[in-house]
């Protein structure tokens, strides 16, 4: 399945260049374990605009269970943006992903 999407930008966060954003998947199916990585993608030097989105698009395996999707960017001084929920992973739409700043 391939997973489109795309992360919104909190309008705080000052234009930049980010050093990686890192997209995964992962089987939340099992409780007090930790979730199995399911799939991955990296990507480099991302584009940050305050209130903008950053696009990407993962392949996920056809795997059962509950799949959820977590985003993170790294931007090196002045905190790191992340997802603060889970995401669940349906192929047929569009994940739109809202990022906090965590400093």
């Amino acid at each position: 399945m391939r997973v489109r999407g795309s992360a919104v930008i909190p309008a705080e966060v000052p234009s930049g260049i980010a050093a990686r954003m890192v997209i995964e998947v992962r089987d939340a199916s099992l409780a007090d374990v930790p979730a199995p990585l399911v799939a991955r993608v990296v990507l480099r030097d991302v584009p940050l605009a305050p209130g903008g989105r950053l696009p990407y698009e993962i392949t996920v395996p056809d795997v059962p269970g509950v799949l959820v999707l977590s985003v993170r960017v790294e931007r090196g001084e002045g905190g790191d943006l992340l997802t603060t929920r889970a995401v669940p992973v349906t192929g047929d739409r569009l994940v739109v992903t809202p990022l906090t700043l965590v400093a």
